[in-house]
């Protein structure tokens, strides 16, 4: 009567799906809310610090989101476009 227990690889993909969707929340607020540290994001969906830290690691080496550093602190700002190469 029961479904039975999810497959590794059932359990694999939904856990895929779940990071793919924290990423886009991540992303979605830097968008709507400018400038974000990883406290403040943390703060709001309710997860830990590090998560978020590793998440926005994960989109800054995609060019997504960049750090930006602000006296001591540093903040994390949705990437527009590609970054602008200058060329002298």
């Amino acid at each position: 009567m029961w479904p039975p227990p999810p497959l590794e690889e059932e359990e694999e993909e939904e856990g895929e799906w779940v990071e793919e969707v924290r990423l886009e929340v991540i992303e979605f607020l830097l968008k709507r809310y400018g400038s974000l540290t990883p406290a403040d994001i943390a703060r709001a969906l309710g997860w830990k610090t590090k998560e978020v830290r590793e998440f926005l690691v994960r989109l800054e080496h995609w060019g997504r989101v960049e750090r930006v550093k602000l006296g001591r602190k540093q903040v994390w700002a949705y990437r527009e476009g590609p970054a602008a190469l200058m060329y002298y």
